[in-house]
């Protein structure tokens, strides 16, 4: 069954991105881990691409952290929740219903790894 996903990110206040879309609702298996949820959003290239190739996002939901994007790396994020997250038929269950992408601007993604797990 499907569901859906409202994505949200930061700007990267470039003067090309002001008009961009910043808000996209997604439709995706309700039984998807958290590894196939950030594959389909990067396959739908809606992060932002700067031609320096620096920039990092971290992937929030329900406003904890839950995965650090890189652009020189998008398909190696890393994972701060578990695999198995959001843990369907459990009573660790999380819904999801939005994902929030906050810019760190080119920030280093260990280092804002580490800013998390303070």
């Amino acid at each position: 069954m499907l569901k859906t996903i409202t994505l949200t990110r930061d700007s990267v206040a470039l003067t090309d991105d002001i008009d961009a879309l910043h808000t996209l609702d997604i439709k995706i298996d309700e039984d998807w881990k958290i590894d196939k949820i950030i594959n389909y959003i990067i396959s739908l290239d809606y992060l932002p691409i700067i031609q320096k190739r620096k920039t990092t996002w971290s992937m929030n939901i329900k406003d904890n952290p839950v995965a650090i994007l890189s652009q020189k790396n998008f398909h190696k994020p890393l994972m701060i929740c578990h695999a198995d997250y959001p843990f369907q038929k459990t009573v660790y269950f999380v819904q999801i219903d939005h994902i929030h992408f906050k810019y760190h601007a080119q920030r280093k993604p260990k280092l804002v790894l580490k800013d998390f797990k303070l």
